[in-house]
């Protein structure tokens, strides 16, 4: 007899342009990325799956900010389900950007650090989320872990826990590929540290 999955949450990458290029990314992404779906595909596609049981989707890529019609699909699911998106914050610079987003009123966004060795990232993306909750969007940070990075990390939490950014609102994910930590080095990060949610 074969069981029934229940998928309650669904990640949909809406595009795989993205203007920082990061040399690690998992879906390939770059300036000049291509976009697979139309806007109001995964409105309908979104709205079939909340019809089936899904309750929560989140919005990446790529960059989703960089993803136009990325607002209307936010604005047209609004009351439908959980939505959420992970962006690296670069278009959160720009306050129409920012004012669209906040109108568009997302459950729940996610500021990246990529490279917390670099103060000016952190900085920048402590001060985006402060502005996001200020807007009245939820917000955390995803916080990209490299094995050759861990005491940078550390200091990122640091920051973040200064900030008000405690475990509750952050995700610690480890690099993927010749950069990973080790499953030892992780484990012993305090639980405080890092977060599922």
């Amino acid at each position: 007899m074969v069981g029934v999955v229940e998928v309650e949450r669904v990640s949909i990458e809406l595009t795989q342009r993205c203007k920082k290029a990061c040399w690690f990314c998992y879906s390939e992404s770059h300036p000049k990325g291509g976009t697979q779906f139309r806007p109001e595909e995964v409105t309908a596609f979104v709205r079939d799956l909340a019809a089936h049981g899904v309750r929560a989707v989140s919005f990446g890529g790529g960059e989703p900010l960089e993803y136009e019609g990325v607002f209307d699909i936010l604005h047209d699911l609004r009351g439908v389900l959980f939505r959420s998106l992970t962006t690296n914050g670069l278009a959160l610079r720009d306050d129409t950007v920012v004012a669209a987003l906040a109108d568009a009123a997302p459950d729940k966004v996610h500021v990246s650090i990529h490279f917390p060795d670099r103060e000016s990232e952190v900085r920048r993306v402590i001060a985006q989320v402060a502005m996001l909750e200020a807007r009245g969007v939820r917000s955390g940070v995803n916080l990209l872990v490299a094995r050759s990075g861990l005491g940078a990390a550390r200091e990122a939490v640091r920051r973040l826990d200064t900030a008000g950014i405690g475990p509750d609102r952050r995700v610690l994910l480890p690099m993927r590929g010749q950069d990973t930590p080790s499953a030892t080095r992780w484990r012993r990060w305090p639980a405080a540290m890092h977060s599922n949610r």
